[in-house]
């Protein structure tokens, strides 16, 4: 099997959503949701996802979002050593 680098950008994702319309001047409760984001990250995912052996060289934090990557990342099975 062939040994896929990607190298580039791995960050955090947010995509906050409203149940209904947003109303002017109004306090709104939203969903939050996370996910791996940058071109480099999806990408190595979507390898991954597909069967292939990929590794992902990027800098990630030490903090909790680069946490939250190098889990996430993990969890897709992307090696990001």
């Amino acid at each position: 099997m062939t040994r896929i680098v990607v190298l580039g950008d791995a960050v955090v994702s947010m995509v906050a959503s409203t149940p209904g319309e947003f109303e002017t001047g109004t306090s709104q409760t939203t969903r939050n949701h996370m996910s791996i984001g940058g071109d480099a990250a999806v990408v190595a995912a979507w390898m991954a996802r597909n069967r292939h052996q990929v590794q992902l060289a990027a800098c990630v934090g030490n903090d909790p979002m680069g946490q939250f990557i190098r889990s996430q990342t993990q969890r897709l099975g992307v090696k990001a050593d």
